[in-house]
């Protein structure tokens, strides 16, 4: 239970920290500005803050997706290699070559020097 609450708070100490402290000063800057404590400094503070949570959401979020669609395209990439890879090293053979049947067909994998292997269970 004590790991669970451990990993718990450590997912979300970043986020109550930044946005609780960004909040929690606009919140003392607006009463601040009501009571008429620094009045014009206190609003172009809570303005300031207001702009910088906006901001890096908006940061956050552009990146991940920045980020989500590099995966994308690398995973695309890796994707085209393996399946050119695997074309060339695999190849479509009668099963039985005396037989006339069309289905017949079956694939068999190439060694490295481009010959087939004869053994089909080589060990």
């Amino acid at each position: 239970m004590a790991t669970l609450l451990h990993y718990a708070w450590t997912a979300l100490a970043p986020l109550i920290f930044h946005w609780g402290l960004g909040i929690g000063i606009i919140i003392i800057a607006l009463v601040c500005a009501w009571f008429g404590f620094f009045r014009q400094t206190a609003l172009w503070v809570a303005a300031a803050t207001a702009f910088f949570l906006v901001g890096m959401g908006i940061g956050v979020v552009d990146g991940s997706r920045r980020v989500q669609a590099k995966w994308d395209a690398a995973e695309v990439r890796a994707f085209q290699k393996a399946k050119k890879a695997r074309g060339a090293a695999e190849d479509w053979v009668r099963r039985h070559p005396s037989s006339g049947k069309r289905s017949a067909w079956r694939w068999r994998l190439r060694d490295n020097a481009g010959e087939f292997n004869r053994d089909p269970n080589p060990m």
